[in-house]
C-alpha cells in the first residue's frame, strides 16, 4: 500500500536541490526506517503539524526527522522521500502527504 498525491508542501527549492544531490551520490537506501513509525517533516509545514497531532492523537508513537536538519533531510532521501511532506513511513509502508481517511487505513491495517 502507498499513498500518493494527498494535500502535502512541496519542499523548498533549496532543499528539493539538496534531496536531488543527496540522491545521487547515495547508494542505496536507507533500512532505517523499517523499523516503527516514522514521520518526515518540518516546523514551517502545516500538513506536517496536522499529522503530528493525528499522530498525537492516537497515542502513536513515532521518530520525528525535521528535513531541515542534514541528518533528516539524508533520512528523507533515504526513505524514497518524493517532492514534498510530511513522509510518513510504517511498516514498509509510505504514505506521501496528510490525509486523516489515509492514515487510518494504514494504521488499521497495521493492528
Amino acid at each position: 500500500m502507498q499513498f500518493t498525491n494527498l494535500p502535502s508542501t512541496a519542499l523548498p527549492a533549496s532543499a528539493s536541490s539538496y534531496a536531488e544531490q543527496l540522491r545521487r551520490t547515495q547508494a542505496s537506501p536507507a533500512t532505517a526506517a523499517s523499523a516503527g513509525v516514522v514521520l518526515y517533516s518540518a516546523k514551517w509545514c502545516g500538513y506536517c503539524k496536522q499529522a503530528k497531532a493525528y499522530l498525537a492523537s492516537k497515542n502513536i508513537a513515532y521518530q520525528d526527522f525535521d528535513i531541515d536538519t542534514r541528518e533528516g533531510m539524508t533520512a528523507y532521501v533515504q526513505a524514497g522521500g518524493g517532492k514534498g511532506i510530511p513522509l510518513l513511513v510504517a511498516s514498509g509502508q509510505h504514505v506521501q502527504g496528510f490525509s486523516p481517511s489515509a492514515y487510518d487505513e494504514l494504521f488499521a491495517n497495521r493492528k
